[in-house]
């Protein structure tokens, strides 16, 4: 009997070192536009989605490629039957590119031709003092009446959403009130304060959704958006928030004319020999860099085109090619062109391209901290 108790002790022992954890997974949105070069629907249904306007599939989304919307906007095709009830949840990554534009929407519910005035709700952003805010509107479906409520976005300031810069955001909204969730945290609450008794004329409203309309339509990315018809909880979004994301583990630190800089902790010089440091273009306000030692740090490879006259520099890292001209304001990225800020130039021998432009179009972060002069780069490894 000992002897069986003990073989029963062993496979028990055994089994718990091979349990493995359910891993947890999120409900499932009743729309999914993953922006890999189309607007479908990956969650199935009619709801497929509807450009209006500049709408362009890029490499540089939060999630593989992103949509990059430029004062047009996207329309949920028969989405005025999805059925919300009291409750509705939407996530998304966003990277807001004008800060000229102050209150840009996301996502509304309105007619097709009174976008302004026949719109059940609003979900906008809104920038001020260097950082983003939202704000949600419920109105009343009699247009006349006018808005019923709106959220306060002043919590939301302080949730450290930036302007070029990606985040993730949520709305939970439960028929009490609205929950906002940034880069997967909780950001702020806040309860209905209007006595209007049924949501459900609201969000059920004939009418479909539209992503990046407003009163003012958006100007930048937009990526991995999902609509619920369900209260979504901390941990769902938390969930939704890390899915297929790159883990940007690996980070790097130069600092204004210095000649090393730190990679995951250990120093070395950015260009061996020669005492090169990143310089500040005084005309544009941009960082100027030896590129090429933070390109191979990454992964990436950069070459010279002898054959074109212009002076080509090209840049590759996976599946990203781009491709700069010394002394010439013009860019391309997988073949889009964009036009620089600042002159990429020779100086002392050495090619000095644009810092921000080449390391955020290569998948990275790039931040600056003003008070000590010094970049940190956040890559992938």
């Amino acid at each position: 009997m000992k002897k069986v108790s003990t073989i029963l002790l062993a496979i028990s022992v055994l089994a718990s070192m091979f349990y493995i954890l359910p891993v947890y997974a999120a409900p499932n949105p009743v729309v999914y536009l993953s922006f890999e070069g189309d607007l479908k629907n990956q969650a199935g249904g009619d709801y497929n989605g509807k450009a209006d306007g500049n709408v362009t599939f890029e490499e540089k989304g939060a999630v593989g490629k992103g949509a990059f919307i430029n004062n047009g906007y996207i329309e949920l095709e028969n989405s005025k039957n999805i059925k919300f009830g009291k409750q509705m949840s939407f996530t998304m990554w966003i990277r807001i590119e004008n800060d000229e534009i102050f209150n840009p929407g996301l996502l509304m519910k309105a007619g097709k031709e009174d976008v302004l005035n026949d719109c059940p709700f609003k979900f906008c952003t809104s920038y001020g003092n260097g950082a983003l805010g939202s704000s949600f509107s419920l109105l009343s479906p009699d247009s006349e009446e006018g808005s019923i409520w709106e959220s306060d976005s002043d919590e939301m300031f302080k949730a450290g959403m930036l302007k070029e810069r990606w985040h993730h955001i949520a709305a939970v909204f439960d028929g009490k009130g609205i929950t906002y969730y940034v880069d997967g945290k909780y950001a702020s609450s806040e309860e209905v304060s209007s006595d209007f008794e049924s949501f459900t004329s609201i969000f059920d409203s004939g009418k479909n959704i539209f992503l990046g309309r407003g009163d003012e339509n958006l100007r930048g990315y937009m990526d991995e958006f999902k609509l619920f018809n369900s209260v979504l909880t901390a941990n769902d979004v938390a969930a939704i928030a890390l899915e297929g994301r790159k883990v940007l583990n690996n980070k790097m630190v130069l600092k204004l004319d210095k000649p090393e800089m730190i990679i995951n902790g250990v120093e070395k010089e950015i260009d061996p020999g020669r005492g090169t440091a990143p310089r500040l273009d005084t005309d544009s306000g941009r960082t100027l860099v030896p590129i090429r030692a933070l390109v191979e740090v990454m992964g990436g490879s950069i070459g010279f085109d002898e054959s074109d006259q212009r002076g080509r520099v090209d840049i590759t890292l996976g599946s990203i090619n781009i491709k700069i001209w010394l002394y010439n304001q013009n860019a391309e990225v997988n073949g889009k062109p964009y036009e620089l800020d600042v002159v990429p130039k020779t100086i002392n021998g050495r090619t000095m391209l644009p810092l921000r432009f080449v390391i955020e179009n290569l998948g990275a972060e790039v931040d600056w901290n003003q008070e000590t002069q010094e970049i940190t780069i956040k890559y992938a490894g």
